[in-house]
């Protein structure tokens, strides 16, 4: 007998092979689904798992060449992320955040972070499987590894990987100082490393009582307009992240995201018989992706801390003033 769990996996599985679409298909419509993030949930739903972090950063490419105000675009550069992270397969998830983290405007990430980032990795996003301290900085490492894997192909690497570490800080609940240097060891801008450490951290998280600020992180990353936060947030999709990455994960930090985002693992493969619907049509096998550590640790690192400009846009005149 198998699992109902896998036997759910296998149903996704199949469900998303017979309305998936090519990423070709899902490009013709990238107009349409950067303003409209219903159309950018459905086309996500779609796409092979694998094409669904590539869709963003064209969504997000495509957001960027728009010639609309500065909080408008910040809310679109949100609505796409929020929908991306909600509708993308287990196994790519991980790929989409980095993307986000890549390609979304410098100084529209704080607002991305504070609003949908910190609650999609919570540490206590399921109240009944609260994870260890010892198993998040575990989890969150390795998404770090693959933020920055991916943020270092670009400009400002450095501030992209802290503003991720800040994410993640927040969502612990106690951003302890081996929390904080588990996810910096992550980043392979030394310089951008010490600046956070130092600085863009304890600003962001308003250390000895002051007043939280990413002002010192914005100005290190080259931010181009900073968008007003209220009004932005106001133009964005204001319903709560609809999941959480943890979620699932059990109260001793025994199970991994390794096994619950990546390869849909089985709990007890003999509990559960697979639909004969489903064994007609050959799948014997619960199905598994491709390696998880395969993206940890790929590509040469260049960082970028301080240097460059952000990877999706062009700045705008100046019309409203940031809360940053």
């Amino acid at each position: 007998m198998m699992n109902k769990y896998v036997i759910s996996a296998v149903a996704a599985l199949v469900a998303a092979n017979l309305s998936a679409i090519t990423l070709a298909e899902a490009n013709a419509r990238v107009d349409e689904a950067c303003l409209d993030a219903a159309v950018m949930a459905s086309i996500v739903k779609e796409l092979p798992a694998d094409g669904q972090a590539a869709y963003l950063a064209q969504v997000n490419a495509a957001i960027s060449a728009l010639n609309e105000s500065a909080e408008k675009k910040a809310a679109l550069y949100l609505n796409a992320a929020k929908a991306a992270l909600e509708n993308a397969a287990p196994e790519s998830r991980a790929a989409v955040l980095a993307e986000i983290f890549a390609t979304v405007p410098v100084e529209v990430l704080p607002l991305f972070l504070d609003n949908y980032g910190v609650p999609f990795v919570n540490k206590e996003a399921d109240p009944e499987k609260k994870m260890t301290a010892e198993a998040y900085a575990g989890e969150t490492s390795k998404l770090m590894a693959q933020i920055d894997a991916r943020t270092s192909e670009g400009e400002n690497g450095g501030v992209r990987d802290a503003l991720a570490a800040i994410m993640f800080l927040k969502a612990s609940g106690n951003p302890t100082p081996e929390l904080t240097d588990a996810l910096l060891s992550q980043i392979g801008d030394e310089e951008a490393r010490k600046l956070a450490k130092d600085e863009w951290i304890p600003a962001a998280l308003g250390a000895n009582g002051a007043e939280p600020s990413y002002s010192s992180i914005l100005g290190a990353g080259d931010a181009g307009e900073l968008p007003d936060t209220k009004l932005s947030l106001q133009l964005a999709d204001q319903t709560p992240m609809s999941g959480a990455l943890f979620a699932n994960l059990a109260t001793t930090g025994a199970e991994s995201t390794d096994a619950l985002i990546f390869n849909n693992t089985a709990l007890d493969p003999d509990e559960y018989a697979l639909p004969e619907s489903m064994t007609q049509a050959g799948l014997t096998a619960t199905p598994r992706t491709a390696d998880p550590s395969n993206p940890w640790y790929g590509g040469y690192r260049r960082g970028g801390g301080n240097k460059g400009s952000n990877n999706a846009h062009e700045s705008e005149g100046y019309q409203f003033q940031s809360t940053y």
